[in-house]
């Protein structure tokens, strides 16, 4: 039985449900959903995806409605290579985003950091010379 699954995205490999689930389990596919029984308990857990935090989540569905020259958009994606499918597009358009928004929300933290902190006592030409000089030393 195969314990691993390398996964060259993850750059090694991820465990195996079988091996998450501590039994040995059988796949059936099915279209739109994956059935997994293990040889003790029958389940249906939907879509699996294997994640890079090596936990196995699992997918849902959900439509969205498009204009066409958007949904042809989607459609070109996923046939250029780059994507395996409409849905792998989306969920990297989601996580982008999600990326994003941590982003800003640090960000902000920094701003109301600074802004709580008073005012400075600094000129503006005193804090040029030491910003330069950290972006010198790294």
């Amino acid at each position: 039985m195969q314990h691993a699954i390398e996964n060259p995205r993850v750059g090694g490999s991820i465990p195996s449900l079988a091996t998450i689930f501590k039994q040995p389990l059988i796949f059936m596919s099915h279209p739109g959903r994956t059935r997994v029984s293990s040889l003790k308990t029958p389940a249906f857990i939907g879509k699996v995806c294997h994640t890079v935090n090596r936990k196995v989540d699992v997918m849902a569905t959900m439509n969205i409605s498009l204009p066409n020259a958007m949904k042809q958009w989607v459609e070109q994606q996923a046939q250029s290579g780059r994507y395996s499918n409409s849905s792998d597009y989306m969920r990297d358009l989601i996580r982008r985003d999600q990326d994003k928004a941590v982003k800003i929300a640090n960000m902000q933290t920094l701003v109301t950091e600074g802004i709580e902190s008073g005012p400075g006592t600094r000129t503006m030409d005193m804090l040029r010379v030491t910003a330069q000089k950290q972006s010198l030393t790294k």
